[in-house]
Formats: structure tokens, sequence, C-alpha cells
């Protein structure tokens, strides 16, 4: 098990440089071309790692956690046969990084089934978290019998409130809800994503190339140059309030962990695909400009407001505006209610059809493109001037810089009277839209807007 312990701190470690790396080429001149192009490359690249290391920390963290639960029974068969427990050679011992694993917990703790966290351990730490920042002394105690210390480096953690700047939030919470906002967030898991250092990264976008000409005999060759821009991401401040009951039950702690662990995760999510998606740049959208109002005109087509009236050369004229660029992979983005409507309806109405196929249903895909629901976009109470419908990849035209911190802050005097506390979770994040075409012709997205 320690060897799959030093993999995931070594890809740790590795995605800290990662994001460090490109920090640093965000702040190359935009003057030098050639060194932008060649901070593009290596941003590109880089990121192509991360990407890497995040799928490998996801299977060790499995393979982890599968290994720790097989050792954890070996030891309960051995006191179970009146032995005695011991580890073996070069497992993890307990330790203040890891107190959830030899967590005690209670009978009727164990026999619940957690939906979200790995281990029922997992999320009666999680529990006791909630319930310790939310000024429960029962849960307080326990953390400091297990020996709860965040590292120096992300701060130490006073199970008291902390107006200021909040409570840091432990290793295996803050990991269940990013999963989630990433399973939930249809935006965040489509877009190109960056690491974010600080609340502030600038990266290299190339805006021109260079030009062939046809000289004739002794004629002049025009000069021309690689041109690059900037995109520059501002982290915004996502913050959810959820209330939770001051009483730690522990019959209902794992229920209660995951209800508030999940209603967190989907809210940023939401909040996260609401903005990409619709942002205006107001603050009513966190100051995010999406795909719907950052769009030009050579990028935005035509839908008809009806959509049963909606037609296949609609949605083909879709598929013809976009660019092939090299490496494309296009997705539809669509409301499900939409989605039956408009692009279900044009396929059965298609032909061929039997029985079996409409008793068993298609698979999400049209045209050829995979189909990605997300209900933020209007349904079938869409009015004209909505962006009802997207074609494109996101992950070519737009990018989502994260900051992997999340923090709790206690509302105490506000829901007293309720015997409940406000539990604020702070994330940030910010999206750029910026293969938007020109007046002519579509980038790598193109809306579909109702008329």
């Amino acid at each position: 098990m320690s060897t799959i312990k030093n993999k995931i701190e070594k890809l740790d470690a590795r995605n800290a440089e990662i994001a460090s790396e490109i920090e640093a080429l965000g702040s190359v001149e935009a003057s030098d071309a050639d060194a932008q192009s060649s901070a593009l490359n290596s941003i590109s690249e880089l990121s192509a790692e991360f990407d890497k290391n995040e799928n490998e920390l996801k299977v060790y963290a499995a393979a982890f956690e599968k290994t720790k639960q097989s050792e954890a029974r070996k030891v309960n068969r051995q006191i179970a046969a009146g032995g005695e427990s011991s580890q073996p050679e070069g497992s993890v011992q307990a330790s203040a990084s890891y107190p959830w694993e030899n967590q005690k917990i209670s009978a009727r703790v164990a026999y619940q089934k957690s939906k979200h966290f790995n281990s029922n351990e997992e999320a009666y730490f999680a529990g006791l978290f909630y319930a310790a920042a939310a000024g429960n002394h029962a849960a307080k105690d326990k953390l400091i019998d297990s020996g709860y210390k965040m590292s120096p480096a992300r701060g130490d953690m006073s199970i008291t409130p902390n107006t200021a700047g909040g409570f840091t939030v432990p290793e295996p919470l803050e990991a269940t809800i990013i999963r989630l906002v990433e399973e939930a967030g249809v935006f965040r898991r489509s877009a190109r994503t960056m690491p974010m250092t600080s609340n502030t990264l600038d990266v290299p976008q190339r805006v021109g190339g260079l030009t062939v000409e046809y000289p004739g005999e002794g004629g002049n060759i025009a000069n021309s140059d690689l041109t690059f821009g900037q995109i520059n991401l501002v982290a915004k401040k996502y913050a959810v309030l959820a209330l939770m009951s001051t009483e730690l039950e522990e019959d209902s702690i794992i229920s209660m962990v995951d209800l508030v662990t999940e209603e967190i995760a989907y809210a940023i999510a939401v909040a996260e695909d609401t903005n990409s998606f619709l942002g205006d740049g107001t603050a009513a959208f966190g100051g995010i400009t999406g795909i719907a109002n950052a769009l030009a005109a050579g990028s935005q087509l035509a839908l008809n407001v009806n959509w049963g009236a909606q037609t296949l050369d609609e949605f083909t004229d879709a598929v013809a505006a976009l660019p092939l660029y090299a490496g494309i992979q296009p997705a539809w983005y669509i409301n499900h209610s939409g989605y039956a409507a408009s692009m279900q309806r044009l396929l059965y109405a298609a032909g061929g059809n039997t029985g079996d196929n409409v008793a068993g249903g298609m698979p999400a895909q049209f045209l050829g493109y995979p189909v990605y629901f997300t209900q933020v976009l209007p349904g079938l109470g869409a009015v004209a001037g909505d962006l009802t419908a997207v074609f494109g990849d996101l992950r070519m035209g737009s990018i989502m810089g994260i900051r992997r911190s999340l923090t709790i802050k206690v509302l105490n005097e506000l829901y007293a009277a309720s015997d409940q506390v406000g539990l604020v979770a702070t994330s940030r994040s910010d999206t750029q839209i910026f293969d938007v075409g020109t007046a002519t012709t579509a980038g790598s997205i193109v809306g579909l807007f109702a008329t």
C-alpha cells in the first residue's frame, strides 16, 4: 500500500509543479512571437500531462482504498481469532495526514452505506468535520482524539467558528466534492481546464498565422508574422450556503454528510454551467461571459422556437458551419426536454424503427455526434433570442481555470433559533470563451438561438 501512496504523492507533487510552470509560461511577452508559440505548445503539453495525471490519481486512489479495506478485514479476522493485530511491512500507519483510516465507528454507522465517499470511515470523518465546524463539541472532541491536523502548507484547522478565512476542507471531503462537481458539471467536464495557483492566470492564444504568397519572377514577398493574444483568467468566487442541524446523531451522520456534500457540489456545478453557457458578464453571473453572449455573428445560427417544428436542415446547418479543425471533437449540448421534442422526434420520424427500437430507446447521439444534456439551457419554455442548443468542441473554444481549494465558513447566529447553522462553502474558477468566430465565419463553437 505504501507503493500506491508514494505514487499518489508523486503525482500530486508533479501536478503542483505543472500548475506553477503554466503560470510562469503565461507571463511571456505577447510581442515575442517565437516565445509565445513555444509557450503555447508547452502549455498544451503540460495541460495534457495534468489531465493524464488526474486520471491516474483516480485509479490509484481507488486501488489504495481497496487495499486499505483488505488489510482492515485481515486485522479484524486476526482479532476475532484471538490473535494480535499486526500491520504488514510497508503498510500505512495511522497518521495525522490520514486520520480517517483508523477512525473507529459504531455498528450503527458501519451498517450505513455512503453514496459518494470511498468508505464509511471517510464519510464519518467528513460528518464529524461538518458537525465540529457547526459547533458540536462531541464531534470536535472526536476529531481531536483522532489526531486530526492539517499540514502546515494548508494551514492548521481550529475547530472554532472562523469568520475570517473559514476552515480548510479535509482531503477526503474536498476530493469528493470536486469529483461530484466534475460528474454533474457538463461544462467543466467538456471544456479545456487549467490549474490556477493564484487568482489570475494569463494563457497565450494564437490569433494569426503566416501567409503563403505566389510572387512572380523576381517579385517581392510580403512579410507575415505569427500573432498572439492573451486569455486572462481571473478566479471568481462561488459561495454555497447549506443549512444543517447542530445535533450529531450517529444514526443519520452518513446520510447527513452525503446530502450536504451532494447539495454543495451540485450547486457549484449548476452555477458553473449557468455562467459558462448563459453568462452576460454581469454580477448575476459572477462576471463571466458565457457562450450565449460571447459568440460572434458567424457562430450564431437560427433554430425555430417551436421545438415541434424544428427541421433536420436546421441542425445540419450547424454541422456544416463548424470548421473542421485538426483533432476537433464536436458534441451537442441541449436541454433534455428540448432533445426529446426535437432531435429524438426527428430520429424516430426518419423511419426504419422497430417496436424494440422505440421501447428500448436510442443512444444520446445525433448526426453522428454525442449529445450531452444540460438543464441550464432552456427547454420547452424557450422564447425567441434564447440559446437553445450548442454544437462544437468546448475544449477547443473555451477554457476554465480552476483553483483547487475549498473552504468552509460558519454562520452561527443567523439560524440559531432553529438549532441550525449555515455552512458556506466557497470555491474559485473562471471561464473564458475565446474561439468565438468572426462576423461571417464560425469558430469551434456554434450556438443555435431560438427565432
